[in-house]
């Protein structure tokens, strides 16, 4: 770990968890830049920058600046995504649709401050069921668009331009297939009502979601510091039962993925000290932003799809789950798979695509020669290859 991470993850240790990390004063602009860079990618600039202001370490040039401004920045999205989602439960509660905030709705709680913890977007689950009528409450009350169902969820957007992920699966159902599984039972066994038709996971089961969605991302190409903060909190906040815990991520084939990433947690603002697996895992995700980076995309692309000339095929031939987010028509009509395959492969030959297909196989070789058995063995020592991911 280099200086400018030490940085970013000792600021956070400080102002989230309560840690003791005193900032030299005289701090290097190279270092305080690289810093920026690393925490804006990760969507954590705006807690580092809490920190230099709480130690009076921002000083009067331009990077300190740009740290205030994503400190601002971080409490207006906060009142923005908090006014739109105060509407929202409104509106759901009158049309009578049981929901359940998800994420940061729900992690926020857990932070010093409710604005600490930011967020893109807005989600919340509903039943399959009751889908239509809140797609139907929420544009004819609220004006929100609808931009179509997808895997999971209903992409939103609100007039205010706030993104809405009105989910009806938590995890896309070709994802963490063992996951998905226990994931479902979410509203017969772990769901209690909070207050009219508000509902909340448990305290176990909220825990096993973080998790598999962290998990998800991780096997997409990374996932961020935010998600192993999240996890810290979880760990040390909130109230839960260990066996209950054990149970899921047993039943979700996450037990393993979760302790490593649990002790990653704790080597970054806890007591831990590393392993060779968190060694890795550290590399892979810090050189990412929140959700990964392309070339890690690529790498653990290529590594799923067995190696160089699996990712090639999986360029030629992309699977039904992915080809249908680009031909929607798929959802209600899979025998036109072969179709809309062969249509993109004369929208690729007629539209200079073949030149781009070329020089993302040319990139995929170079990620996965970089990279890739690297990847590989840190996902088999996770369990995250195999028959829980796909």
């Amino acid at each position: 770990m280099n200086n400018a991470a030490e940085l970013v993850l000792g600021t956070i240790r400080a102002q989230v968890c309560g840690k003791q990390y005193p900032i030299k004063h005289d701090l290097a602009p190279d270092i305080l830049k690289e810093a920026y860079a690393l925490s804006k990618a990760h969507d954590v600039a705006h807690l580092v920058a809490a920190e230099l202001n709480t130690q009076k370490a921002l000083q009067d040039n331009e990077i300190n600046e740009l740290f205030r401004k994503q400190q601002i920045l971080a409490v207006y999205r906060y009142e923005r995504i908090g006014y739109e989602l105060t509407e929202i439960c409104r509106i759901l509660d009158e049309a009578g649709v049981p929901y359940m905030p998800l994420k940061g709705a729900v992690m926020r709680r857990y932070y010093p401050e409710p604005w600490m913890r930011t967020s893109s977007d807005i989600d919340i689950l509903v039943k399959p069921k009751d889908v239509a009528a809140a797609t139907d409450a929420l544009v004819g009350k609220l004006n929100y668009q609808n931009q179509g169902a997808y895997d999971h969820d209903v992409q939103m957007y609100a007039p205010s331009g706030v993104h809405l992920e009105l989910h009806f699966e938590t995890v896309e159902d070709y994802r963490l297939p063992k996951a998905n599984e226990v994931l479902k039972t979410i509203w017969d066994e772990h769901a209690f009502c909070t207050k009219e038709q508000c509902h909340a996971m448990s305290n176990e089961m909220f825990y096993f979601y973080h998790i598999a969605h962290m998990a998800k991302h991780f096997t997409g190409g990374g996932c961020g510091i935010r998600f192993f903060l999240d996890l810290w909190l979880l760990n040390h906040k909130v109230e839960y039962d260990h066996e209950k815990r054990a149970e899921l991520l047993t039943a979700g084939q996450l037990l393993e993925f979760a302790k490593n990433a649990e002790h990653l947690s704790e080597v970054w603002f806890g007591e831990g000290t590393h392993t060779e697996v968190t060694k890795r895992m550290e590399s892979y995700i810090l050189s990412g932003g929140v959700y990964g980076n392309t070339d890690n995309r690529i790498a653990a692309k290529s590594v799923s799809n067995g190696g160089r000339n699996g990712y090639a095929k999986y360029l030629v031939f992309r699977p039904y789950h992915e080809l249908r987010r680009q031909y929607p028509i798929l959802y209600k009509h899979k025998w036109l798979y072969l179709f809309c395959q062969v249509h993109r492969w004369l929208c690729l030959i007629f539209n200079g695509g073949i030149i781009r297909a070329k020089r993302i196989l040319e990139r995929g070789a170079k990620a996965y020669e970089k990279n890739g058995d690297s990847i590989d063995k840190m996902l088999r020592d996770l369990n995250l290859t195999g028959k829980n991911t796909k």
